[in-house]
């Protein structure tokens, strides 16, 4: 594509790079479906999405979760085309289906759901309060002093 073309030189070109991925993206998920649709990773990385936030809001004792809503959609939308395989039987990449992990990993997404829940109140709750270290409350103001070394002059 020449440096200097015109808008509809830009798009034919835009959608031939598009269609040119759509096509390596198709061939990659048909010619490697037996890596990547194991039950394993479809666990660790499609179904524990919300374990970082959870961590976070743990440690950190922190109540600024997503809303449910929106965890569920967003739970839903990372995990229907995985879920897919998994269940039903006639799919489209002839995978063979997992309804007791299907069923598994539904139980598992809403713990993980029910947890961001319980966090909007009690963010800690997971820690037992008596090993629970204690957090400032506010904020925590650093005092900066510099020596004469490290000052800047006027020289």
């Amino acid at each position: 594509m020449d440096l200097y073309a015109d808008m509809g030189q830009q798009q034919e070109w835009m959608a031939v790079q598009s269609l040119k991925l759509y096509f390596f993206a198709f061939i990659f998920v048909v010619f490697l479906q037996k890596v990547y649709f194991t039950p394993l990773y479809l666990f660790l990385f499609f179904c524990s999405i919300w374990l970082p936030q959870i961590w976070k809001n743990t440690m950190e004792g922190s109540r600024n979760s997503p809303s449910v809503r929106f965890a569920l959609v967003i739970t839903l939308h990372t995990v229907y085309v995985p879920m897919y395989f998994m269940l039903v039987e006639d799919n489209m990449l002839f995978l063979k289906p997992h309804p007791l992990f299907f069923w598994g990993c539904v139980l598992w997404m809403l713990i993980q759901l029910v947890v961001l829940k319980i966090q909007h109140t009690k963010p800690r709750f997971l820690i037992p309060s008596s090993i629970r270290p204690y957090l400032f409350s506010g904020f925590y103001r650093y005092e900066t002093t510099f020596s004469d070394e490290a000052a800047i002059s006027d020289n």
